[in-house]
């Protein structure tokens, strides 16, 4: 089978063609962003060529789609919030019309979404079964999935609804690893407000799971079974760098740094991976001490 990755550039595009690859699978990376992709063969693509890279397929092939603009490399102006939204928008809609308009259709397409979609709380916990929250990322989350929601007609729809992605070499990790370097670590915030973490080995071995399995179908969250709450999980990077947690980092301070963008990182909820636990999906990494020793170690 043929898989071809829009929006592969990125630190979760680059890890997933590599790993797809790894698994026999031909992998097709599409990217405006070309000389940053790694792995997979190489497309520049604009919203005019996503018809004929899925028209030109000669054998049964897949669709993931990861495209759209970083929610927290920028403060949430009224212009960025726009190009957040849009650019998601704009790619989903261009490869769902694709789809329809295609002989052969995929296999599946699986729309890379957030846990956003369930708004933040302390106190509840979020399945695949629960209602749309509040909020900007919230409004976000929902759009892009009723425009990938487009192609249910032609082929078979997930929703890959991701937590926080801890790697090496991109995702939150690096960011929150490096003040407990320079013995600066602490509790961000309260420290109460939980984090849904997952490891890119699981990302990818979740999306591999969601190709294989013709049962699973819409959103599907994209997280480890065991949600921490931030100031443990803290507390946890010091153990594994030996490096002490005690600095704390105060609500306000966040909040005049990043404006509105602070709640990603002030609020959060406890979102548990039901479908993946129930397809019998089996974690490499279900707890955060195991994934922080991998990758920090």
């Amino acid at each position: 089978m043929d898989i071809l990755i829009f929006g592969g550039s990125g630190f979760v595009g680059q890890h997933l063609a590599k790993y797809l690859e790894k698994m026999g699978y031909q992998v097709w990376v599409a990217s405006r962003r070309q000389q940053e992709v790694r792995y997979g063969k190489n497309v520049v693509y604009t919203l005019g060529q996503i018809l004929p890279l899925l028209e030109n397929r000669e054998q049964e092939y897949g669709v993931i789609n990861l495209a759209g603009q970083s929610i927290n490399s920028g403060s949430w102006t009224a212009a960025r919030k726009k190009e957040i939204l849009e650019s998601r928008i704009h790619v989903t809609q261009g490869i769902t019309e694709a789809i329809m308009q295609v002989n052969r259709k995929p296999q599946v397409l699986i729309n890379a979404s957030a846990i956003g979609f369930y708004g933040y709380s302390d106190e509840k916990t979020f399945t695949e079964e629960d209602a749309k929250g509040t909020g900007f990322l919230a409004e976000v989350t929902q759009q892009w999935e009723e425009t990938a929601k487009r192609a249910k007609s032609h082929t078979r729809v997930v929703l890959a609804r991701l937590g926080v992605v801890l790697g090496r070499d991109g995702g939150a990790l690096p960011r929150m690893a490096t003040p407990y370097s320079f013995y600066l670590g602490g509790r961000v915030g309260t420290g109460k407000q939980w984090m849904s973490w997952v490891h890119i080995d699981d990302v990818c071995g979740i999306f591999h799971h969601c190709i294989g399995r013709d049962t699973i179908e819409g959103p599907v969250n994209v997280t480890a079974p065991v949600p921490e709450r931030m100031d443990r999980f803290g507390k946890a990077i010091g153990d594994v760098l030996h490096k002490p947690h005690w600095i704390p980092v105060p609500s306000f301070a966040l909040q005049l740094l990043l404006g509105e963008m602070s709640e990603i990182v002030l609020q959060g909820q406890r979102v548990l991976p039901e479908k993946m636990l129930g397809s019998g999906y089996s974690f490499q990494y279900g707890t955060v001490s195991s994934a922080l020793q991998d990758l920090l170690k």
